[in-house]
Parts: C-alpha cells; structure tokens; sequence
C-alpha cells in the first residue's frame, strides 16, 4: 500500500510513535523478535514465517501458498496458530463489494462482505526497499507491505464465519470505520 495522499506523518505515528505506536504493542510473550525500522528502535519485527506462527513441518507449504495468494486446502485449514493474535503486525482487513456502492449524499460507501488476515511484512527479508515491511525516503514512511490471506489459515476455533462474519455489521445506515486511530481522536458518533 502505497501512501499518495493523507498525512502521511500521523499513518507514521500511528504505527511508530513511542509507546502507543501500534509497533510498540506487542505482548511479552516468549520468542518475539524487536528491533529498529526506520530509525524507530524496539518495535516489533517478526515474520510470519516463523515457527511461533506456523509449525516447521508444514513451512514450506505454507510460505509457497500464501506467497501465490492461495487459500488453504481442507487439510491446510488452520496451520496459523493463535501465537498470530499477539503480534501487531497481524490485522483483520474489510473486504468490500465495489460493485454494490450506495452514494448518500454524494459520497460513496461500499458494503463490508467479509474479512481477509494481513500480516505486514517484507516478501523477501533481505528486501533492501522495505525495512521489515515498511518503506521510508528522507526518513519519513513511504508505503507498507504484507501479505493478505484466508482467514482459514487461522485455528480453526476462531476462523469461522459465525465468529468473523459480517453479521456484526448489520444495521442502519453506513458506518465510517477509522482504520487507524490517534489517542487524541475527536470523532463523531458512527465512527469507531
């Protein structure tokens, strides 16, 4: 995701100011791995290749498939561990129907019909344009990369679609979803 408009500086912040920064977020479990992106020190920089996500036997199947943007097979379901729910660098997306948009008063809104998993980080790790998923010029963020999947890799226990269905969304009226929040937001009602 290439960031071409906004304020690029608070999407930044967002991920990198200390400590509420979502980089600083992760939970002091047993193998996680922190070090400095973009002159931002201590964050987290795991991979979702690592075996506190996914277990070894099943690595190189599981790289290849989510590398072509497959979902997994019946006996693949599940290979993600919950391990995957403490690191930040893991997000539930939207996915949004275009072709269904409704246009209130002039401004477009496309309904959510489902969630896919990303986990931001670099498709090779020695990419030398992106520093553990993130890319910065002059020092300032440019973009950020990850992987979108399946939420079937997920255990099987919470990737259900009576748990991570759309029918939470149901209800009156589009709602304005804020994907990344500042501590010193002053929103609306309707927007979360």
């Amino acid at each position: 995701m290439r960031l071409s408009s906004g304020n690029k500086s608070s999407f930044e912040k967002g991920f990198f100011d200390t400590p509420d920064g979502r980089m600083y977020q992760y939970k002091s479990d047993t193998g996680k791995q922190t070090g400095s992106i973009g002159g931002h020190s201590n964050v987290d920089i795991d991979d979702l290749f690592d075996t506190r996500f996914v277990d070894a036997a099943n690595m190189t199947a599981f790289k290849a498939a989510i590398i072509a943007g497959l979902p997994p097979t019946t006996g693949q379901a599940g290979w993600i561990k919950d391990a995957i729910f403490s690191c930040p660098r893991f997000a539930l997306l939207p996915v949004v129907n275009v072709d269904d948009a409704n246009t209130p008063n002039g401004t477009t809104y496309y309904p959510i019909v489902g969630f896919k998993g990303m986990f931001i980080t670099s498709i090779n790790p020695g990419d030398p344009t992106f520093d553990h998923g993130f890319s910065f010029t002059g020092g300032s963020m440019q973009s950020v990369k990850g992987f979108v999947f399946d939420l079937k890799w997920l255990n099987k226990n919470v990737s259900s679609s009576d748990v991570l269905g759309t029918q939470a969304y149901v209800g009156t009226g589009p709602v304005v979803a804020e994907l990344v929040r500042d501590k010193d937001d002053d929103l609306p009602d309707g927007h979360y």
